[in-house]
């Protein structure tokens, strides 16, 4: 038995638009369906990644485990999360490890080795809903699968249109079959999702927002990138340490002060906090007035549980796939009733 942390997101766009944001062509459905095709042509998991990586940016490479069809619609993609260095129970997965097979052992890092952490996610297509199931990491991994999926679409999809004379370079996206398809204008690649919202402790703060007394800000601070390593450096300056530039592992900051508020500040402060917190350290509290003890998270706003499921790992540590996708063609219905939406 594993302890599992299930948090649930809606699909929000997923295929191609045009400059205005009006959806053309593709569905969730085909995304998927050609996803797990694409992904059985691949001849090592180091191929999968569907965009550049990019030293400066806050969302690091991810690459495709294995991704399954569990049948009615429901699919399972399995990811491998890329971390700017090593982090205490860090694992390493083997770059030219076949799909479905991933090779991944205890922290031994060589130029074909990845330090990592694995995230799942169980897409509906039908109800436009992932699941992601998070096991002992911090971190879920969703930004990196928006990133995945989005740049599948845009770099390795059947809808790219290559230029027959030089198949490096792409000439757009069509719908249409044949030699020579009638390319798009304009369009863009685009897949997004977002958290699902249990409305009560929102609704909550802001019926009391002119009782809001201190703000509890905890975010999670990576020294590799520039604006977080400004932020870091400033704290330490000011807690009488010395700057320390040799930090690269991401660190859970957390940080008060008293405040009030109007109903206008309330809102922009949740919809920051719906766009950029996806894991369980991020968060924002409010603490109201004569109840100092008691911080109310926006996290608790989530659409987010605990749950145990009947499944194993492997020697290495990693969860068993075959057996996690075995249970959520079981009990897929069962953890979306978790949520009950």
């Amino acid at each position: 038995m594993e302890d599992a942390t299930v948090t649930l997101y809606k699909v929000g766009s997923c295929g191609f638009y045009d400059e205005e944001g009006d959806h053309l062509f593709t569905s969730l459905a085909e995304t998927m369906r050609h996803l797990v095709t694409w992904v059985a042509t691949l001849g090592s998991i180091g191929e999968s990644s569907t965009y550049p990586a990019d030293e400066d940016a806050d969302v690091l490479r991810a690459f495709c485990l294995d991704a399954r069809d569990l049948g009615a619609g429901r699919y399972l993609v399995a990811t491998w999360n890329e971390l700017a260095t090593v982090e205490e129970g860090v694992q390493v997965l083997h770059m030219a490890s076949r799909i479905g097979s991933p090779d991944i052992t205890a922290v031994e890092i060589d130029a074909l080795a990845l330090p990592g952490y694995p995230a799942f996610f169980c897409v509906d297509t039908r109800r436009k809903r992932v699941i992601n199931v998070r096991f002992d990491q911090r971190l879920n991994g969703s930004r990196q699968f928006q990133r995945f999926i989005s740049g599948y679409l845009a770099s390795a999809s059947l809808w790219c249109v290559w230029d027959a004379d030089d198949e490096d370079v792409l000439l757009g996206y069509s719908d249409e079959d044949g030699d020579d398809p009638s390319i798009a204008e304009g369009a863009v690649a685009k897949f997004s999702t977002s958290l699902v919202r249990v409305a009560a402790e929102e609704n909550l703060i802001r019926q009391r927002f002119d009782e809001v007394r201190k703000i509890v800000r905890r975010a999670t601070i990576s020294p590799v990138i520039e604006e977080h390593k400004s932020f870091l450096d400033s704290a330490f300056k000011f807690a009488g340490m010395p700057v320390n530039n040799r930090l690269r592992a991401d660190i859970g900051f957390q940080y008060e002060f008293k405040t009030r508020l109007t109903l206008e500040k309330v809102d922009g402060i949740i919809e920051r906090y719906r766009e950029n917190c996806d894991d369980t350290w991020d968060d924002v509290g409010f603490v109201f007035a004569k109840e100092s003890q008691k911080i109310h998270w926006l996290s608790g706003s989530i659409a987010r549980e605990r749950l145990q499921m009947n499944i194993g790992r492997g020697d290495n540590g990693m969860i068993d796939i075959d057996a996690l996708s075995d249970y959520m063609k079981a009990n897929f219905d069962k953890v979306l009733g978790l949520f009950n939406e």
